[in-house]
């Protein structure tokens, strides 16, 4: 079978696209050996990609060099798969050319931008924002309606499209995203003397970072919160936030560590938290457990369904309910910590890409 993959957000850039992309095309290759595979990439992550997959022989690399989310990707994508006619074309989200007709499966990852939106999502103009909405929708639901099938990372982004598109059950396909095997081992921990608590993620409105900055605020003793993200859109805002809180002395921010660094961030932390309103699966959470780091998470979206009982649950839109799970976590005992620390890391390894690889390759199969 000859099957065509859009991997043009290859990278830690991406940051959870980027990974997603990344560690299922890595694991499919290991495990197909039968089909062939036609990469839709950008120039500048060809030799990157080359390189990750180089064991594998069953894969050819198109260059492309179409941003996301533009008009050029969708004249240049049609032209490209109608002169490769793959037998189907997996479009690793939702931004597919709505004037490509063959055969397609297609992953979701979440609705985000369904439900948060409006000027204080977005730092563009109104009339430009409303534009690119429209056509987001339009994309969104052309996408969903010629996919042969859906694949979603969680039960919780399943039923969110069947209420919102009528979609039948068959369609759809949960399966979950991965954590790598090096999480679980132990690395060099960050270099910090005192105390802190981590964020893994980009710093988008719905990540509800100003709810836990004000949290952060009221502690005593205080504590670091270390955030790790992108240099995205956002990040003035959110210093000046900051700032107006008058809590710059306790936010860090580490800009795209390397994966053994983001371990040792994992490792030496007090705690990961995540305040987010809404996710689609939540996969810095199931690092910092398999890294062996308590988790506290927002009681919101997929975030109970993917942890678990594993977590320690917060009301987000409560700045008092935030601080006080944050100091209940702190206040535990070691040999608590270490109890519970165990139970969450044997819970994180039902995640792996390997599976999602397997699950993902019989969707192609059928």
């Amino acid at each position: 079978m000859k099957i065509a993959i859009d991997c043009r957000f290859w990278g830690v850039e991406h940051t959870g696209l980027g990974r997603y992309t990344e560690h299922l095309l890595k694991n499919l290759l290991k495990q197909d050996k039968q089909n062939q595979y036609f990469l839709l990439v950008n120039s500048s992550a060809q030799e990157r990609i080359k390189t990750a997959l180089a064991p594998s022989k069953n894969f050819n690399l198109v260059e492309v060099n179409a941003r996301h989310y533009s008009l050029k990707e969708q004249l240049v994508l049609p032209r490209i798969l109608n002169q490769l006619q793959p037998d189907l074309t997996h479009f690793l989200h939702f931004n597919t050319p709505i004037f490509y007709f063959g055969k397609t499966i297609v992953t979701i990852h979440d609705l985000i931008k369904h439900y948060s939106r409006g000027r204080q999502t977005t730092t563009l103009s109104p009339l430009i924002y409303y534009f690119k909405y429209l056509n987001y929708r339009l994309v969104f639901g052309r996408t969903v309606k010629k996919a042969v099938k859906i694949i979603v990372p969680s039960e919780f982004v399943r039923l969110q499209l069947i209420k919102v598109y009528g979609l039948i059950n068959q369609r759809v396909k949960v399966i979950s995203e991965g954590v790598e095997p090096e999480f679980f081992k132990t690395t060099k921990a960050f270099k910090q003397t005192k105390p802190y608590l981590l964020y893994v993620g980009n710093l988008y409105p719905h990540k509800n970072l100003e709810r836990l900055v004000q949290a952060i605020k009221l502690l005593q003793p205080p504590i670091e919160l270390v955030i790790v993200s992108s240099r995205d859109v956002f990040l003035k805002k959110f210093i000046q936030q900051v700032d107006h809180l008058c809590v710059r002395k306790l936010v860090r921010f580490i800009h795209q560590p390397s994966d053994r660094q983001l371990r040792a961030l994992y490792q030496g932390a007090a705690a990961f938290i995540t305040p987010s309103l809404i996710e689609g699966f939540g996969l810095p959470g199931i690092e910092a457990m398999a890294s062996g780091c308590l988790v506290l998470a927002a009681q919101a979206s997929c975030l109970p369904e993917i942890y678990g009982k594993h977590a320690c649950y917060f009301d987000p839109l409560d700045v008092n309910d935030i601080k006080a799970k944050i100091a209940q976590v702190r206040r535990y005992p070691p040999a608590v910590r270490k109890k519970l620390i165990l139970k969450a890391k044997n819970w994180a390894k039902q995640y792996c890409w390997q599976k999602t690889a397997q699950e993902t390759l019989s969707v192609y199969k059928k």
